[in-house]
């Protein structure tokens, strides 16, 4: 959108409790992306000023969670 860029990751459980995972962007840097602590499947992490680095734009990565077999059954559950 304009000159910001959109896309999305799936992190694992080991990346969770890490609190951080590695993304390779589109300039082909490795960036150390920080997952906030309250952070729920399906959010958006900003970056600012790390989309295109002509333009000076911002990263927007949308956070899905992988969970476990398990995990989503108590969740189901739990409701």
């Amino acid at each position: 959108k304009g000159n910001d860029i959109y896309t999305e990751v799936y992190i694992n459980s080991k990346e969770m409790s890490n609190k951080f995972f590695n993304f390779k962007n589109f300039d082909g840097k490795k960036i150390k992306v920080f997952i906030p602590d309250n952070i729920k499947d399906g959010q958006t992490i900003k970056l600012n000023r790390k989309g295109w680095k002509n333009f000076n734009s911002d990263l927007y990565i949308k956070v899905n969670i992988n969970k476990s077999f398990f995990q989503k059954m108590k969740e189901k559950f739990a409701q």
